[in-house]
């Protein structure tokens, strides 16, 4: 990897270009391993949401799943702008996308 520096004046340390080698290869990494994550999360998902199930339990992981849901609030830009008594007239909704947990258990 080939990185060009540009410095008010001229100077970096070895140490210094060495870090951002580093970082700059665990970021590649970090973004690599996060798509395979999210790959593997959406397969569990797909698979807890076939067999209508909530959760798995086993010896060393628990897994959660929780569905899409959806929301309400208040539109506090519109809220502001008009009448703060009539605040209800203003409610808004939303929607929360699913999500899915998967943590390790520590042993005892």
């Amino acid at each position: 990897m080939k990185i060009k520096i540009q410095t008010p004046n001229g100077k970096i340390t070895k140490a210094t270009l060495d870090a951002v080698k580093e970082l700059l290869s665990l970021d590649a990494q970090i973004a690599e391993l996060s798509a395979k994550s999210s790959g593997l999360k959406e397969k569990l998902k797909e698979g807890i949401e076939s067999a209508n199930l909530g959760s798995i339990k086993g010896e060393d992981f628990n897994i959660t799943y929780k569905n899409a849901t959806t929301t309400a609030g208040i539109d506090t830009k519109t809220l502001k702008a008009e009448a703060p008594e009539i605040f209800k007239k203003y409610m808004k909704t939303g929607s929360r996308k699913s999500s899915i947990s998967v943590k390790g258990v520590k042993a005892s």
